[in-house]
């Protein structure tokens, strides 16, 4: 695969990118705790991460794309200062495409058990003004190829040259992943209710 070119996304991209996401991220254990049934997580998912897309493609250059051979194989959610709370949970019901994409049993489920989820995320927040690296996915086929590695360097350098942390948060098991960029452990979160737990990690 050629080198990736990172480049902000567009707009008309968000739903082709929230499939990206969703493949990412459909099988983590996170996931699967907030969605049992795996027909559903499918079902959902797609929906779920363009809603989310949605509320970071306001703001330019938020959302990067990682380009091979004129294609999009990767994307990044890169909240700026002041604008990572998204509403990704409140009003859930509201949402219509949510709606469209799951049954009621399946969001009675999501929006049951995500509220535990988002408020233990907050509570670890840094508060002074930092970049955060929400969501992080490739394709498929572009897994394991340096696109989605290419978007952190990305995010990373825009943090450093306005003098900024960023910060993310994942499950233990990527903590290594994430050290090699410079990223280094600054807490545990313990979510509760079964979950599995996370870290936050700093970098800058």
């Amino acid at each position: 695969m050629p080198d990736p070119v990172v480049r902000a996304a567009r707009r008309d991209e968000a739903p082709a990118l929230a499939a990206t996401l969703a493949s990412a991220f459909g099988g983590t254990a996170t996931f699967r705790w907030l969605i049992a049934d795996d027909a559903a997580r499918e079902r959902l998912l797609p929906a779920f991460f363009e809603s989310s897309l949605q509320h970071l493609l306001a703001s330019p250059g938020a959302v990067l794309v990682a380009e091979a051979a004129g294609s999009p194989v990767a994307v990044a959610a890169w909240a700026p200062p002041g604008r990572w709370k998204a509403p990704w949970w409140r009003g859930l019901l509201s949402m219509p495409r949510l709606v469209r994409a799951a049954d009621g049993a399946t969001l009675r489920e999501f929006g049951g058990k995500g509220p535990a989820l988002e408020r233990a995320l907050e509570a670890a927040h840094p508060g002074e003004p930092h970049w955060y690296l929400s969501a992080l996915g490739a394709a498929p086929a572009a897994r394991g190829t340096g696109a989605g590695g290419a978007l952190v360097e990305a995010g990373l350098r825009r943090s450093r040259e306005q003098g900024l942390p960023a910060y993310l948060e994942c499950v233990p098991e990527l903590i290594g992943y994430y050290e090699r960029f410079g990223f280094r452990v600054a807490h545990e979160i313990a979510i509760g209710g079964g979950a599995p737990d996370q870290v936050g990690m700093l970098a800058g």
